[in-house]
């Protein structure tokens, strides 16, 4: 727990940038629902919900990064939801115009199902960030082996369309269009 804690309190470029990206690229003239699966610390989240957007953030029940979230906005009188989990894929009750699941989905053996499940809880045109189509560290002792290729196509598959390496949106595939994206997937970055 303690590595993790080091990991999202880094300065490590990467894990910023995609940080930055995600905060950046949301329009906040308008409140949207957002879901932070596998909040940890609540980074995204936190931020979402202080600029006055809906947010839900859900982890583990009882991790010492989902406790200090909860306290956080609590001293900080900051609203938010919380849903705690026993782990695995999640049950969601609600729509979301953005969840965030950045480095989450590799921590789930039945990585599939929570793929789905997250698709199932988009709005259409809601968009999915998650990194693990382009996951590096697979060989890291918490993580399930998802191969990249393989968690696109289940993404393509349940009506999410790369738009980038982190990018996912939901909406109708027109055959002719998933080339088109794919290629812009592949030259994209964030």
């Amino acid at each position: 727990m303690t590595q993790r804690k080091v990991w999202f309190n880094s300065s490590n470029s990467g894990k910023r940038g995609s940080n930055d990206f995600i905060l950046n690229v949301i329009d906040h003239k308008q409140s949207l629902r957002i879901l932070d699966f596998g909040c940890g610390i609540g980074i995204t989240a936190y931020t979402f919900a202080e600029k006055g957007h809906d947010v839900t953030a859900l982890d583990i029940r009882g991790t010492e990064p989902l406790e200090f979230l909860k306290w956080r906005t609590t001293k900080n009188k900051v609203a938010m939801r919380f849903i705690e989990s026993e782990g695995g894929p999640p049950v969601l009750k609600q729509q979301y115009d953005v969840i965030v699941a950045m480095d989450s989905i590799e921590h789930i053996a039945k990585w599939r199902e929570t793929v789905v499940a997250l698709a199932g809880a988009l709005n259409p045109n809601g968009v999915l960030f998650s990194n693990n189509g382009v996951m590096d560290d697979r060989e890291h002792a918490e993580h399930y082996d998802i191969d990249n290729d393989e968690f696109i196509d289940v993404c393509r598959k349940n009506g999410l369309r790369p738009f980038n390496d982190i990018t996912f949106r939901k909406r109708e595939t027109k055959k002719k269009d998933i080339k088109e994206d794919l290629q812009y997937a592949e030259s994209a970055n964030y």
